[in-house]
């Protein structure tokens, strides 16, 4: 489990079981009770804002802090099972392997944690390069990605964390932004630079491809389309949002946007899928674009304006949910099988003075989605409160 739930960080969980507010209708897509849907649990506030997606992983929900703390949370009554000190903030969301989660933080130290223990399997320094405050990923069995502040990509063995690999990125020295993504068809590392998304080989480390952008990319997203193409899409501060087909380098569209970008993008362009690539933007609109060509369906702007969408996406079922940061500080779920235009929210929590009401409690974390899985919505928030909806 990771960020996006796949290592395509597409924010498309098909795999979810339902629960009494998801079930499926006859076209396989969501008819949520948006009315009926409650607040199941809510911790008390943990040590810290949540800026890192909450991952449920069978009986448990994992989260990570700016506290400093990796928590071991029932995730049927929230209740704190365990913790791990992470020793310094962090807003990298784990990729839990097998048992192990594998997160940054920083302070310059990346963390293997054994989840059923809640104790580290091995740490290493980065020599005070701090690590990825955004998603990491395993390729394959044996090795760790991730990036750092000072523009290194770095693999670690995920047996004993030795360094595998460590380069300076080819495009900018600018930090990456937004989540990694392996692409395994073609044992690509993508990361988001300066420059667009880079794709680095996955057995050497090597630089395989460019997929540019004319500013700072964030996020990196791929899915194999029923069209028969590989599609990685992003968006960048160009005001552009971007997919490239990953076989041939080739673009396939960009569409402009009027305000800048700076979200990692959803997808659910799979088969049975609806052909959608999810986009926020920063003057407070949500634009769901077809996958195959591009054109944006239909447009939904937040009732408070400077609400930049800056956190990901999760899709499943036929529901978006995303989170408007800034000074609003709220969750959104919306269905997407509808008439196009005029959407808005089937169901939202949070106020446009902040999650409940509180001041300055918004989420600014640029990575933190809620979480589809098992018919319940996963959600953290600056008010350093993770709650579960059900």
């Amino acid at each position: 489990m990771r960020f996006g739930y796949d290592l395509g960080s597409t924010g498309n969980n098909p795999l979810t079981t339902t629960g009494p507010h998801f079930s499926l209708d006859d076209d396989g897509h969501g008819s949520p009770l948006y009315a009926s849907l409650d607040t199941l649990w809510a911790t008390g506030a943990l040590d810290g804002k949540i800026e890192a997606q909450i991952l449920v992983v069978g009986s448990y929900a994992y989260v990570v802090t700016r506290g400093g703390t990796f928590y071991k949370l029932d995730a049927d009554t929230g209740a704190i099972v365990d913790t791990y000190a992470i020793g310094s903030p962090s807003s990298c969301t784990p990729h839990i392997v097998s048992g192990v989660a594998y997160f940054g933080c920083d302070g310059g130290v990346f963390h293997a944690v054994d989840v059923s223990t809640m104790t580290a399997v091995w740490t290493q320094s980065d020599s005070g390069d701090p690590c990825i405050c955004h998603a990491v990923v395993v390729a394959g069995s044996s090795r760790v990605w991730y990036g750092t502040t000072g523009g290194k990509l770095i693999a670690r063995a995920t047996s004993n964390g030795a360094l595998v690999h460590s380069d300076s990125f080819s495009i900018g020295v600018t930090t990456p932004q937004g989540p990694l993504a392996y692409y395994s068809t073609g044992g690509l590392i993508l990361i988001p630079t300066s420059s667009g998304v880079q794709g680095y080989e996955e057995s050497t480390g090597d630089l395989a491809q460019i997929f540019a952008s004319r500013a700072l990319a964030h996020g990196a997203a791929w899915q194999a389309a029923d069209w028969g193409q590989d599609v990685l899409c992003f968006v960048a501060e160009d005001h552009f949002g971007y997919a490239y087909d990953l076989a041939t380098g080739d673009r396939i569209w960009h569409d402009f946007q009027t305000g800048d970008l700076q979200s990692p993008v959803g997808m659910d362009i799979a088969t049975g899928g609806s052909g959608l690539v999810a986009i926020g933007t920063r003057n407070y609109s949500i634009q769901p674009h077809q996958g195959d060509g591009g054109r944006m369906q239909w447009k939904h702007d937040s009732f408070v304006q400077s609400s930049a969408i800056v956190a990901g996406f999760a899709i499943c079922n036929g529901i978006l949910g995303y989170v408007y940061p800034s000074t609003n500080g709220r969750l959104e779920l919306i269905k997407l099988d509808g008439p196009p235009g005029g959407h808005g929210p089937d169901w939202k929590f949070g106020t446009s003075t902040g999650v409940q009401g509180g001041t300055s409690s918004a989420n600014k974390g640029r990575i933190c989605c809620p979480t589809f899985i098992r018919g319940r919505v996963y959600w953290g928030a600056d008010d350093k409160i993770a709650r579960c909806f059900e």
